[in-house]
């Protein structure tokens, strides 16, 4: 990232050119000399626990609905199940649901406003 990037939460869609495949990924780049009175915060330690990619979230193990194990640890380096009706809860769509329609109401009405990761938040 280029040090006058802007701090804010963006959004990139991928295309695989062989199958035409899409998904979306984000990223976080944060300004840490901010003096920002607002700091938005993305929930993704919650999007990581009730993520069911694998078949296993921190909450359940839905490939063994007899034993209602669950995953004791859990990566970020996986990707994020949001289609997903397999657990009876309904798709989530996480960073969609609540933080995209917090952020947009933000910077459409002119908060000055920092952002970082839930995970930023336990670093410091």
């Amino acid at each position: 990232m280029p040090a006058t990037a802007t701090s804010g939460i963006y959004f990139a869609k991928l295309t695989r050119p062989d199958t035409g495949g899409v998904s979306h990924i984000h990223f976080i780049v944060r300004d840490d000399a901010s003096t920002s009175p607002l700091l938005f915060q993305t929930s993704d330690e919650t999007w990581q626990a009730y993520n069911s990619y694998g078949q296993t979230s921190l909450y359940r193990d839905f490939t063994n609905t007899l034993t209602a194990g669950r995953a004791f640890k859990v990566s970020y380096n996986r990707p994020v199940n949001t289609r997903s009706t397999i657990d009876g809860l309904g798709q989530r769509s996480f960073v969609w649901n609540a933080e995209y329609p917090m952020i947009r109401f933000l910077e459409a009405n002119g908060y000055n406003v920092a952002y970082q990761a839930g995970v930023d938040t336990e670093r410091a």
